[in-house]
């Protein structure tokens, strides 16, 4: 198979949390860590084929 037509892969990486400030039962805000999730949109041949949601660890793996 020609190597032209074999997909290529990089080592692109997003966070796996994010921080955001949550407010508990009696009024305290805290910082807390929470997955990102992040939509992943794969096209071929310069359509849209598929969205779907990624942690970001390794998207183009996904």
């Amino acid at each position: 198979m020609s190597t032209h037509l074999l997909p290529f892969l990089t080592q692109a990486r997003a966070p796996l949390t994010r921080e955001v400030l949550a407010v508990n039962e009696l009024g305290q805000t805290d910082t807390v860590s929470i997955p990102a999730e992040r939509a992943l949109t794969v096209y071929v041949d310069k359509r849209e084929l598929v969205t779907l949601m990624t942690l970001g660890a390794q998207p183009e793996s996904d």
